[in-house]
């Protein structure tokens, strides 16, 4: 059995009323997992990818969420 991870639909914090769906060039959410915290997201730390604001996992580690526009800019990681 699984877990779901989930996030906030909100580009910004302080703009609750303006979601990555409002956004033209947004693409998808990429997802990737690490050991530690302060992993770096590459290819080999990758997942999946999803449209949702969800994205079902298995089992443990640290976890990032990056939006990707069509172009394939991403956000940043922290």
């Amino acid at each position: 059995v699984g877990d779901r991870l989930l996030w906030n639909s909100w580009i910004w914090a302080s703009r609750p009323d303006l979601s990555w769906s409002d956004w033209g060039e947004f693409d998808r959410f990429e997802i990737y997992v690490g050991v530690s915290a302060d992993f770096v997201p590459n290819s080999l730390n990758y997942i999946g990818s999803t449209r949702e604001y969800s994205f079902d996992v298995q089992g443990t580690g640290n976890y990032k969420v990056l939006a990707v526009s069509r172009v394939g800019y991403k956000s940043i990681y922290n």
